[in-house]
């Protein structure tokens, strides 16, 4: 559904397959999200429960780690 639908507090599942490169070396990435607007294609801002600015504009998802 469209974000200017979303309401406040509500928790919007959007999944979405993770593939890696066989070829990525082992070790620990973090895993973040960004949304862009659709016209100019840039990121928008992106903002924690107490209002500071995530870093890149990025979310945190998930650290994973790849090992072999």
């Amino acid at each position: 559904k469209p974000t200017e639908g979303w309401i406040a507090g509500e928790v919007v599942a959007d999944r979405h397959t993770c593939t890696l490169d066989p070829a990525t070396p082992p070790g620990r990435y973090r895993l973040v999200a960004g949304m862009y607007d659709p016209i100019s294609q840039t990121r928008l801002p992106a903002h924690g429960e107490s209002g500071q600015r995530w870093p890149g504009d990025a979310i945190l998802l998930q650290e994973i780690v790849v090992a072999r």
